[in-house]
């Protein structure tokens, strides 16, 4: 059943990276959007809990409760959004086929919504041409879920709570249960919302140092978003980062994490610290020496999934160390990197091709080579 629509950017890396092989992976249907409520909760300047004003449904709200923001209870909200669940169908429950029993379909009332918004600017709204909405009150609210309103709410029916999302990849995203109690939702969106405010703290640090020290339990982080930024924010932090970066490169438990370290190296410290990430790239070399006369042609799609991870995360960051020379142009690199070439061309299994027949890591070591002198 597919949950969340954001899994952590290892995940995806790893994704890409089989398709890059060209492994053989083949998808069959289309994922679609569902409700993410980590994602919804971190991006909302505004959580609340409402009901509909009247016995319809047509985005007239009544604040019962609030969660984030400064609504109070008893506060009406405009969302002409809303009106499109005004009919019974449009907020029928559906279950996962093996689930279904025959009894008639049930539907959610709107008596409680939890909704999960971002209030723009009054002038920002008024310039902005959005369908559907005729006053500038209106205007002021945005979904925190990009992709629309329907995936920003939640409804709340007794001790359960329901929301978009996809249960099989042959049809696209249906109002179903979450699996999670409203107890549940609200201990998760407090969480959440400690979170962003001990990441807020760090990123207002201004000493670069301390700030870079601050940041460093956010980039290990399972919230991709928060792990990205994270990274981006200890990118400006210069110099002042590279302890911390150098001190998670050398933490093997952090694996999973290198290529995006060493990305980072590569951008806060230039051409200072191309002797550290060439030597990255020979202590790599050595691993893959060991390591490639042991795999077979297809590993990537045959090895048992705790070791291709492993494996897939050492070519992730051999593979960004050399991207990492090629943006700063270290020449200092030039014998390490011809020697990698050579090995990497010399195994057939190492061959990590595209469907145009190109094979990346030997690609990126040419392009580092034509550029030095």
């Amino acid at each position: 059943m597919v949950t969340e629509i954001f899994p952590t950017l290892t995940v995806i890396v790893r994704f890409l990276l089989l398709l890059v092989i060209g492994s053989g992976l083949r998808l069959y249907g289309a994922l679609h959007p569902s409700f993410a409520l980590d994602n919804c909760s971190w991006y909302a300047t505004h959580i609340f809990l409402a009901c509909s004003d009247g016995e319809q449904i047509d985005g007239n709200l009544v604040v019962l409760e609030s969660w984030k923001g400064d609504l109070s209870p008893g506060d009406h909200i405009q969302l002409p959004e809303l009106a499109s669940f005004n009919s019974r169908e449009s907020r029928v429950i559906k279950s996962s086929p093996e689930r279904e029993t025959g009894s008639p379909p049930q539907c959610v009332t709107g008596s409680r919504i939890v909704l999960f918004l971002r209030r723009v600017p009054t002038n920002v709204a008024e310039n902005r041409e959005l369908t559907g909405h005729q006053s500038s009150s209106s205007r002021v609210w945005q979904p925190a879920s990009n992709v629309g309103m329907n995936l920003s709410l939640i409804w709340v029916e007794g001790d359960r709570t329901f929301g978009f999302r996809q249960l099989t990849l042959e049809e696209p995203s249906v109002l179903t249960a979450l699996g999670k109690s409203e107890i549940e939702i609200r201990m998760r969106v407090s969480d959440l919302l400690d979170l962003h405010e001990r990441f807020d703290a760090a990123l207002s640090i201004d000493d670069s140092a301390r700030r870079a020290e601050s940041l460093e339990p956010f980039l290990l982080s399972d919230l991709f978003w928060v792990k990205e930024t994270a990274f981006d924010e200890m990118q400006k932090c210069g110099n002042s980062a590279l302890p911390v970066l150098l001190r998670m490169l050398a933490d093997e438990s952090l694996l999973r994490l290198h290529r995006e370290v060493v990305e980072s190296l590569g951008k806060v410290g230039g051409k200072e610290v191309g002797e550290r990430i060439t030597r990255l790239v020979l202590e790599e070399l050595d691993f893959w020496r060991a390591t490639a006369p042991l795999l077979k042609p297809g590993w990537s799609n045959e090895v048992n999934e705790p070791e291709r991870n492993i494996l897939l995360d050492r070519y992730g960051k051999l593979y960004q160390a050399v991207c990492s020379l090629t943006e700063m142009r270290f020449a200092g690199c030039k014998e390490a990197v011809s020697e990698l070439r050579d090995f990497w061309r010399s195994f057939p299994q190492m061959q990590m091709e595209d469907s145009s027949g190109v094979d990346h890591m030997s690609q990126v070591c040419d392009e580092i080579l034509r550029g030095l002198p």
